[in-house]
């Protein structure tokens, strides 16, 4: 879709909100586009799509709706419907035609044959579109014996694993070993989004057959032309001129990092991604010996939307930031504000936990406060002996052994190569590459969201033992992140989105109570609940269900919290000193 550019002199926009119904999907644009491409739309099926414009004052009142159907030639056809029933309504008895049917297309529906478990198909007299299916499935639906209805769609044969050298003998264990990933799991649900970007913020990246088409528009972000190592400062040219120096080659690390998560798939060709079908955004921080904290700062405010005078806005802002780079210090003040506001803005921040085989608490920016810390362990589920560890670390990673794209030049670029490199570096872009593809299924979901879920006992694979090392002290997270457990229990988890409370402010006098309402949205969401607090229990104490009791005068807050992404809304509280009247009393009597 497109639209018109604001008009001269009008307040600057600093982006623009699609939002299609139904579903009300969100696709956010940056500013200084007037178009955008939205991608994986059911075919056939009509959506409204509005749009606001945004800047820092707020939001533009949405645009009249546009009607759109998407369609990708010959739309596929259903034959018949699969029907559970309310218990207690004998399968071979049940109706086959819901009151209402007629009015779509004026279908007629036939019992078919018995599944078991309260199910059968039912089969449509004439064979209809999708849409049509799922318009007839709503109407069975509404019958008060049918528990649920939907199409009987055609499945078709599982698409063949990669045929890409390295993965088919076995060497990229990252992938598919019994300590991997378990990528080909997470592979039958998606292979990635091309509209997801994950920014690699490292040395940049150079031509390699296996990320031809893999890319879009980067930024060199280098300042100081001695480290840049390609004769100018900051351009819009990620490229990799080498980062040699007198006493070692040049290590192409962005290029090795970038084919980790997005190498294309089935091409024949040396290696594949672990979201060969999402999109890389190379950003070069990275330079000769390393790279600058600036430089560093500013790729993560740009690769996540943010606005840097001088610098074009960025016109595909990441959903994820991979960052295979680290020192040894605390986490700094310019590195936790820029990512608390590129986590704000909605990107996952994925950091190597580092190489040193110490602690990772001592090291930047893996200790900064909302990054996912990845530890990297070997091919039997064991702590590689140089990552660091300990309790900052979220989850562990292959990184022993990975094989991935390169150059072989020693200085300067020559022609593409492969090699086998170890590092936390090489385990976090196997994270970045699955938080790809879970926001490849759930766009809707928060960097929060992403960490939590990752987390969570089930979705992902222990340490053999239960433990990374057999030093209690170095800990690698909760375990090895599991593609195919995060893609498969994902695609059943509604996330919250939202949360809002009522009244948002109350006046009480001393020993009065108010009760608080808290609505989550959206109302079907797999985790609803929230927990209550006070920010003074001396003025104003609160329930677990939400009821303030005024204890003394002041002024207090009360937040309510969903155990889910940890959204917030919040009541202003004000307590009086006033003692309400009890009773009353007439003399004399």
């Amino acid at each position: 879709m497109s639209w018109e550019a604001p008009e001269p002199g009008s307040p600057v926009v600093t982006s623009y909100v699609i939002t299609l119904l139904p579903g009300g999907r969100v696709v956010q644009v940056a500013a200084g586009r007037n178009g955008a491409t939205i991608t994986d739309l059911d075919n056939g099926i009509e959506v409204a799509l509005t749009i606001q414009a945004v800047n820092e004052v707020g939001a533009s009142a949405s645009s009249p709706p546009v009607l759109a159907t998407p369609t990708l030639g010959e739309e596929p056809e259903v034959q018949r419907l699969i029907v559970a029933y309310e218990p207690g309504v004998p399968t071979a008895e049940a109706p086959g035609r819901a009151t209402g049917s007629d009015a779509v297309g004026e279908v007629a529906l036939l019992p078919d044959k018995p599944l078991g478990a309260g199910m059968r198909t039912v089969e449509i007299s004439e064979a209809v579109n999708e849409r049509t299916a799922r318009e007839l499935s709503a109407e069975l639906t509404a019958d008060p014996r049918v528990k649920w209805a939907q199409p009987d769609y055609f499945v078709p044969m599982l698409a063949t694993l990669p045929n890409d050298p390295r993965y088919t003998s076995g060497e990229l264990w990252g992938l598919n070993g019994t300590y991997g990933i378990r990528a080909p799991e997470a592979w039958a649900v998606t292979r990635g989004s091309p509209s997801v970007v994950v920014a690699v913020l490292d040395t940049g990246i150079t031509v390699h057959q296996d990320l031809a088409g893999q890319t879009v528009a980067g930024y060199d972000m280098i300042v100081d032309t001695a480290v840049a190592n390609d004769g100018d400062g900051r351009d819009a040219d990620p490229s990799d001129p080498g980062d040699w120096e007198s006493t070692y080659s040049s290590s192409w690390h962005g290029t090795h990092v970038a084919g980790t998560i997005a190498a294309v798939a089935d091409n024949a060709e040396g290696v594949v991604g672990v979201a060969p079908n999402v999109k890389v955004q190379p950003v070069r921080v990275l330079g000769t010996g390393g790279g600058y904290t600036s430089d560093i700062v500013a790729g993560i405010t740009w690769a996540s939307g943010g606005s840097i005078t001088g610098i074009p806005a960025n016109p595909t802002p990441a959903r994820v930031i991979s960052m295979s780079l680290g020192g040894a210090s605390a986490c700094s003040i310019a590195e936790d504000t820029a990512i608390s506001a590129a986590i704000a803005r909605g990107t996952v921040v994925v950091v190597a936990a580092g190489n040193s085989n110490a602690n990772t608490s001592g090291f930047t920016p893996a200790s900064c406060p909302g990054v996912i810390a990845v530890a990297a362990v070997g091919s039997n589920g064991k702590r590689a002996s140089f990552s660091n560890y300990g309790a900052i670390v979220d989850i562990a990673a292959p990184g022993v052994g990975i094989w991935s794209t390169l150059n072989s030049g020693s200085t300067t670029p020559s022609t593409p190569s492969y090699a086998s490199y170890n590092g936390t570096s090489m385990a976090t872009p196997h994270v970045s590459g699955v938080v790809a593809l879970m926001i490849s299924q759930n766009p809707s979901l928060t960097p929060a969201q992403v960490e939590t879920r990752m987390k969570t006992s089930g979705m992902f694979t222990p340490f053999p033992g239960g433990v990374c090392d057999p030093d209690p002290v170095k800990t690698c997270g909760v375990g090895i992140v599991n593609a195919g457990a995060l893609l498969s229990g994902g695609s059943t988890t509604v996330p919250v989105t939202g949360v809002t409370v009522s009244p948002t402010s109350v006046t009480l006098n001393l020993g009065q109570t108010q009760a608080l309402t808290a609505v989550v949205a959206p109302s079907t969401a797999s985790t609803p609940a929230v927990t209550w607090a006070s920010s003074n229990t001396s003025i104003a104490s609160v329930s677990t269900s939400g009821v303030v009791t005024a204890v003394a005068a002041g002024a207090a807050t009360i937040t309510v919290t969903t155990t889910d992404g940890g959204l917030t809304a919040s009541t202003a509280v004000t307590v009086t000193s006033t003692v309400p009247a009890t009773g009353v009393t007439v003399s004399p009597s």
